[in-house]
């Protein structure tokens, strides 16, 4: 027979050595970062292990979190994507994200700043994967009203960044705090704590050559709707109505087409190499005519049409040449339906047919009346109103399009 002895010393030794290995294996300080992705134009926020790790399924449970931006007065922010911790990932088996959501806000005209809480949903539980020091987790990615390169976004600083009993914060307590596995806070600062640097900005001017003498005068005009692919960004982004395609990206040579889905052109499209440096940059593009006949698409669209509430038409005309158009819309209008506005003002009203002049109309843009109504009473299940726009250019060539919507009762 073996026997086996096991003196008290041991047992306090087994003890220590087993307490000291759960202290190693929890997660003891964590930093948090924020980067900005050119990509998809939001600040991704990330959780940093700073000492400790985490294995076990209590050690990488998330409890209560605070992560607070700071950003110019009266800016709007919000979580765009959430990422990590994940829901039911106790056994690594998750894959929905916990949601992290905008809390408190506080708009401080004394220090020109709002102050904004991001917490994460503590229901249900939520884990981490394996955590060790020097992990970077991607939390979420935030999104602002403004493009997020032209405002100052930045993660508040505990250290030096207004306490709750200040001028103007209200009471409000946006210190960072970070609890995972306990109720400990385990947060100890951010990884960088200044405001987050834009890469550089990169502008096009896209603009119809009418008289294809190589540079913007009369009568040349911006082209909206123009539409520049970039593959090693894996973005693509359109004109506006000013012509202005813009993007942000580190400095490089970045290789792009550019195309304009109407009008003929010499070129329809074309490539363009984008060289972007450290500081803002812009460059022109331009499509010259092919030839200078001008046409026009007409189309109506109409808001929700449920029975006796009010209502918006819009008639339009889309000048899909290369050339500036003018023509007459002509918008035919339901005759059971009671008109309450119409604007801009039409050149014609006679019944239910309205008529505006449209002058100069440049290649690629839309005009778009607004027509507010209030739709009638339905007399059966399928009951619908008709519509039609109609245009009618200086040769008398039309072009019409009828619509007919069920009236939702």
């Amino acid at each position: 027979m073996i026997r086996f002895t096991t003196s008290f010393s041991s047992i306090l030794t087994f003890v220590f050595l087993f307490a000291s290995t759960m202290a190693i294996s929890q997660v003891t300080g964590v930093k948090y970062s924020m980067v900005y992705n050119p990509q998809t134009n939001t600040h991704d926020v990330f959780l940093v292990i700073a000492e400790g790790s985490a294995s076990t399924s209590v050690q990488r449970t998330q409890f209560n979190a605070q992560i607070s931006i700071v950003l110019p007065l009266g800016e709007n922010v919000w979580v765009k994507e959430s990422f990590n911790p994940l829901n039911g990932n106790a056994g690594f088996l998750g894959t929905v994200p916990a949601r992290w959501i905008v809390g408190s806000k506080i708009s401080n005209a004394f220090y020109s700043a709002d102050f904004v809480s991001v917490t994460p949903t503590l229901s249900p539980t939520s884990q981490y994967n394996l955590l060790k020091v020097g992990d970077r987790i991607k939390l979420f990615s935030l999104e602002t009203r403004s493009l997020l390169c032209e405002v100052q976004v930045r993660l508040f600083d505990n250290a030096s960044d207004p306490k709750s009993g200040e001028q103007g914060m209200l009471g409000g307590d946006f210190r960072n705090a970070f609890t995972i596995g306990g109720v400990v806070n385990r947060y100890i600062d951010n990884e960088t704590s200044a405001a987050i640097g834009c890469p550089s900005l990169h502008q096009y001017f896209v603009y119809n050559d009418a008289n294809s003498n190589g540079k913007f005068d009369a009568p040349d005009s911006p082209m909206p709707q123009v539409k520049m692919s970039i593959p090693s960004l894996n973005t693509t982004i359109m004109s506006n109505n000013a012509g202005i395609i813009k993007f942000y990206s580190t400095e490089g040579e970045y290789n792009a087409s550019v195309g304009a889905d109407y009008g003929a052109w010499t070129e329809s499209s074309f490539d363009v190499l984008a060289r972007i440096t450290d500081h803002t940059t812009f460059d022109t593009i331009r499509f010259t005519p092919a030839d200078q006949l001008a046409f026009g698409v007409a189309m109506v669209q109409t808001s929700f049409l449920r029975c006796n509430t009010a209502a918006s038409i819009y008639p339009l005309v889309q000048n899909v040449s290369s050339a500036s158009l003018t023509t007459k819309l002509v918008a035919t209008i339901d005759e059971r339906i009671v008109i309450k506005s119409i604007e801009p003002s039409p050149s014609q009203i006679d019944g239910n047919v309205i008529t505006w002049d449209v002058v100069s109309l440049a290649p690629g843009f839309t005009f778009k009346p607004t027509i507010q109504i209030t739709v009638p009473q339905a007399q059966s299940n399928t009951d619908s109103l008709r519509f039609s726009a109609k245009i009618i250019d200086e040769k008398g060539a039309t072009n019409t399009f009828d619509f007919v919507d069920v009236i939702r009762c």
